[in-house]
This record gives C-alpha cells, sequence and structure tokens, in this order.
C-alpha cells in the first residue's frame, strides 16, 4: 500500500480526521508518522514494542550468528479492530464473561 493509497483510504474511512488537508500534507504526516514508527522499532531492545491502535512488533536476535549485525527478526501482530472489542467495553457483555469464567473455574474446581 503506498502513500496515495493511505490517504485516499483515509479520505473515505475518516474524513473528519483529514478535512482542511492537502494530499501532499497528509501524505507528509503518514510518511513522518510511519518514519517514527519505523525508527522506533530499528532501535528497539529485543522484546515486544506495542504501537496504540497499531500492534504489536516482537523482535528476536538470532542467538547463533548475534555476533552478526542485522540478524534481528521482527514479527508483527496487528491489533483487534474496535468491533473485536466492543465486548470487552460493554458492560453486560464483561459480566457475562466474567460469569462465564466463574461458572468454567468452579467446575473445574
Amino acid at each position: 500500500m503506498n502513500t496515495a493509497e493511505i490517504v485516499a483510504a483515509l479520505r473515505a474511512k475518516a474524513p473528519e480526521v483529514v478535512e482542511g488537508l492537502t494530499d501532499t500534507a497528509v501524505k507528509k504526516l503518514v510518511v513522518a508518522t510511519l518514519g517514527v514508527v519505523r525508527d522506533s522499532i530499528a532501535e528497539a531492545a529485543p522484546g515486544r514494542v506495542v504501537v496504540s491502535s497499531l500492534g504489536r512488533f516482537t523482535i528476536r536476535e538470532n542467538a547463533k550468528e548475534a555476533d552478526a549485525e542485522g540478524k534481528r527478526k521482527v514479527l508483527f501482530m496487528a491489533a483487534k479492530a474496535a468491533d473485536e472489542k466492543v465486548a470487552k467495553v460493554d458492560p453486560e457483555a464483561r459480566a457475562a464473561k466474567k460469569a462465564a469464567r466463574k461458572a468454567a473455574k468452579k467446575k473445574a474446581d
């Protein structure tokens, strides 16, 4: 996905966010934002880096080739969409989940 496609998707999905900005300004904002994320991942120590609303990056170094520079693996797990998080926010759904967990735990004991 290139920056022009990202700008078009932003204009379609969240027009209020980019309202009043030119395509060039939005492209610069997207490139700068992704650059910050890229640099943060590149400079991070092995472990997890969580980027809010995007997901988490797990950084691993290859133990056999740790002496060689650049021998890292970066795995990405996308964040759940807002629709999938509704059950966590909805108090009734949260209460139902909690009751189900308690019942399962009680049954296991």
